[in-house]
């Protein structure tokens, strides 16, 4: 039985103008186009083609390397975004296959651009072959000899999305998780990102920060406030340092540490002022 998405042993058993007629052990058929060729080929001889299904949606082989298959991931480069279908994925051949958009966030802005890396695997449906991101337990499985040192800047492709942070995985196939307390953006899914490696656990299991070291993040954080507190609130906000934590992460993306901060820092600059409950932009600024 042929094995669509994956290499299948075939032997040349004739050719034709434009290619070769090939045959599984159970004679079934498989067309290899010469364009699709890397060698030559002799009757009789045997090859290894990846199979998978034309626009015709018949058998066809290809003798270049596929990058990902139904049974080993990898990464695949997008080539192209459908609103209506979702993604097309490029894996080293010449047909580009489909990732559906019922693997992709709900809002387009968070969605993958052009030439953006995805880690996925190959699934077989009835129209051909679909691209499918790896879930959590698909990436447990991948055994990768990569290991990273505490406080070393890794650079990693967001893989998923969700309101507790965001799945990252590094070039060598290595997940490294950041809570949304971690980061300080909204970041779309197939961005490259550095990640700073924060905590191992028993499990070897890695966990991470998106945002600088404290010092530097002060500037940062303060710039947010300020542009919150002129563009939303025109100089006069309900925020201040005995604001809901819940609250300040929503608006500010940050943590209320984070915020008493910076919130501190311009206070002390003469920025900002407190009146009651709000916060003010001194006048001068």
């Amino acid at each position: 039985m042929l094995n669509i998405g994956n290499y299948n042993k075939l032997k040349v058993v004739r050719t034709t103008d434009i290619g070769y007629i090939l045959v599984s052990e159970d004679n079934e058929e498989v067309f290899l186009h010469k364009k699709e060729v890397i060698e030559d080929l002799n009757i009789d001889s045997f090859v290894n083609c990846f199979l998978y299904l034309d626009k015709q949606k018949r058998i066809t082989g290809t003798m270049h390397k596929a990058l990902v298959t139904t049974e080993v991931p990898g990464f695949a480069r997008v080539v192209s975004k459908n609103e209506e279908y979702g993604l097309f994925v490029n894996i080293g051949i010449q047909k580009d296959i489909l990732l559906s958009k019922d693997y992709l966030p709900k809002s387009n802005k968070l969605w993958p651009e052009e030439e953006d890396q995805l880690l996925v695997i190959l699934k077989n449906k009835s129209k051909g072959l679909e691209a499918k991101p790896l879930d959590k337990y698909e990436i447990e499985q991948i055994k990768s000899d990569k290991s990273y040192e505490l406080k070393s800047k890794v650079e990693a492709i967001v893989h998923r999305i969700s309101e507790q942070g965001t799945s990252l995985i590094t070039e060598a196939k290595v997940p490294v998780w950041v809570h949304v307390k971690n980061q300080r953006s909204n970041y779309r899914m197939g961005e490259k990102v550095e990640v700073t490696i924060t905590h191992i656990n028993d499990l070897g299991q890695y966990s991470g920060m998106l945002v600088k070291q404290k010092e530097d993040m002060i500037s940062l954080d303060a710039n947010q406030i300020l542009k919150v507190l002129n563009d939303e609130y025109q100089g006069k906000m309900p925020f201040t340092s005995d604001t809901n934590a819940d609250l300040i992460q929503e608006k500010f993306m940050m943590s209320k540490k984070a915020f008493k901060r910076a919130l501190g820092n311009l206070y002390k600059n003469r920025v900002v002022d407190f009146i009651g409950n709000d916060t003010i932009l001194v006048e001068e600024n």
